[in-house]
């Protein structure tokens, strides 16, 4: 959570159970998987799979394009 409010600039702050909630989600879609956590951490840690990355990747294609939209209908 926080290194995505440093990410943001503080524009974006999650909370908790909005984070929790997208986890889950990722998790039960297969875009993320849980790292094996060490035995005195509380700490969990997940990576994303092959899947997740297509995903992320023509989702990041999708807002490029709206942005370049954009661009087209200001400019």
């Amino acid at each position: 959570m926080q290194e995505t409010k440093r990410l943001t600039d503080g524009r974006l702050v999650l909370s908790a159970g909005t984070l929790y909630g997208a986890i889950s989600s990722l998790l039960d879609k297969g875009w993320i998987e849980a790292l094996p956590a060490a035995e005195d951490s509380r700490r969990k840690e997940y990576v994303i799979t092959p899947a997740g990355r297509l995903v992320a990747r023509n989702e990041l294609t999708r807002l490029h394009e709206l942005v370049e939209n954009g661009d087209k209908i200001i400019n």
